[in-house]
């Protein structure tokens, strides 16, 4: 990041973060999109939240060669629920029309849950990735379900058909574990079992799969039954918000100190 932005002196930095890495929340997009907010405004560099979410995919996956995909630097840059849709020629953001009180309903809805592990993910989406090239008829026809399934939930999700979108993210979970293997456990099958015998319509793990976050929804009167049982297995349950303003500038201190950065051209 400093390399990109031509920083050649010190700087204090103070990174703060209240998940775990490799947990499959896009910490490390939100990560990479936050510091590129924080340079460019200390640098007085004015930037888009495309220009954003672009600089940090190309940082992580031309630079650092990760076998990652864009849309958690747009999810992280963007905020909000949004229909992201990825072509040759670019990206586009949709924001999804959604009534308050269906947004409200469904944050109340849904569940998170630590599975208490991180995990590697480099090696289940490498395998994602060589399966893709190689044209493997179950893996392609799996993402195509899963595109299918995405769309009809964005129906769903603007109609207020809630429980229709549960059952949406139950197949979508179903199709994404036959992407590769390890995207499943037996330990997670078992608590996502326990959940749906408890209540939960649907549910997902969150990122590559492997670990990381379990992602339930459920009816309120539920929810203490699911939290019970799965947390005497260990699991943790995670309090979350919905947050619509994507990477924020909370305070900028250059605009009370005359503030300076050396930098330097960066050339490669």
């Amino acid at each position: 990041m400093l390399h990109y932005f031509g920083i050649r002196g010190g700087i204090h930095l103070f990174l703060a973060s209240e998940v775990p890495p490799g947990t499959g929340l896009g910490s490390s997009s939100a990560a990479a999109v936050t510091l590129i907010r924080a340079l460019s405004t200390l640098l007085e560099q004015s930037m888009t939240k495309y220009q954003i979410a672009e600089i940090a995919s190309f940082i992580e996956i031309d630079k650092m060669k990760l076998p990652i995909g864009k849309q958690d630097q747009y999810a992280a840059a963007f905020g909000g629920l949004n229909k992201f849709t990825f072509t040759d020629k670019g990206v586009t953001v949709e924001s999804l029309k959604i009534d308050p009180d269906v947004m409200n309903t469904l944050e109340k809805r849904l569940m998170l849950f630590f599975m208490g592990n991180s995990r590697e993910s480099s090696s289940i989406l490498k395998h994602q990735q060589k399966s893709i090239q190689n044209h493997d008829s179950k893996t392609i026809h799996a993402l195509n379900n899963i595109k299918a399934i995405a769309e009809n939930m964005q129906c769903c999700l603007e109609h207020g058909n809630l429980d229709e979108f549960a059952l949406l993210m139950h197949h979508s979970w179903q199709e994404k574990r036959c992407l590769a293997p390890g995207l499943s456990t037996p330990f997670i099958d078992k608590c996502y079992n326990l959940a749906l015998h408890n209540g939960a319509l649907g549910g997902k793990i969150n990122g590559a799969g492997g670990g990381g976050f379990l992602m339930l929804y459920s009816h309120e009167e539920a929810q203490n039954d699911i939290t019970h049982n799965l947390e005497e297995y260990g699991l943790k349950r995670m309090n979350f918000r919905f947050d619509n303003q994507g990477a924020t500038v909370l305070l900028n201190v250059t605009n009370f100190n005359n503030l300076k950065i050396d930098t330097y051209s960066a050339t490669s």
